[in-house]
Parts: C-alpha cells; structure tokens; sequence
C-alpha cells in the first residue's frame, strides 16, 4: 500500500492557479479581482497542496480595529478528502493568527456558515450587496 503524502500549506504571491481554486467560492469574477487586490494589498494568500496536486487555497488578513487586531479569513476554498477545506483546515487557519483577539469568516454560503458555528462562530452581521 502506497504511503498518503501529506498536506502542505505555504505562503504565496497572488497567481492564477490560487484564483482558479478560488472562483468557485465566490458570486463573481469581480470578486476574484477584489481578491486579487487584497493579497497585494498585504493580506495573505495560502496554497495547500497534497505531493504536486493544488488541492486549495486560502486569504488571510488582520483589521487593526479600536477594539483591538482582529484575524479574517478573507476567503477559502478546496477540497480535502472529499470534505471541504476549511472544515479540514480551520484548527490550523485559526493558530496562523497570532496576537488577535477574535477571528471573523466571510462567506456566502449557508453549509459553511453552519460549520462555522459548529466550530464557535457566531453571525455577527448581515451583508447585503446590491449591483448598480
């Protein structure tokens, strides 16, 4: 029986591979461009791979508020073991923070909200958007 490689998470520039992974997760291409310009505003963008295959990717940032640095997971989308990245991933995501005192998720997406909340999270808010 052939040994399972592992995972591999690393830090990367902003690349087309990163935004392909991504693109499924979001509404639009005009989000994959607010992305884009994220990363190279300074928010981190993480690639994991399993051996060669890229099999995610996720956004990183911390908003330094009045109350204090708090982490945001910007974005995150793959596929690990046939579950989805960031149900795999979220222990790690989470200590990749350091010194915040609160970590918020962005998603459109109810099934990852749920996990979200399994895991501790709490909606905070509610965002509407509407294109004119």
């Amino acid at each position: 029986m052939a040994e399972e490689e592992s995972l591999t998470i690393a830090a990367a520039e902003w690349n087309q591979k990163a935004g392909n992974v991504l693109l499924p997760a979001l509404d639009s291409v005009d989000d994959l461009i607010d992305l884009k310009a994220q990363v190279e505003a300074g928010a981190d963008l993480f690639m994991v791979t399993r051996g060669p295959e890229l099999i995610g990717a996720y956004i990183l940032r911390v908003d330094h508020l009045a109350s204090g640095p708090e982490g945001v997971i910007v974005a995150a989308a793959g596929h690990i073991d046939g579950g989805g990245l960031l149900a795999g991933l979220l222990p790690i995501i989470e200590k990749q923070f350091l010194g915040v005192g609160r970590i918020r998720a962005h998603t459109n997406r109810p099934g990852i909200a749920r996990q979200l909340e399994r895991a501790g999270y709490k909606a905070a808010e509610i965002v509407l958007r509407k294109t004119c």
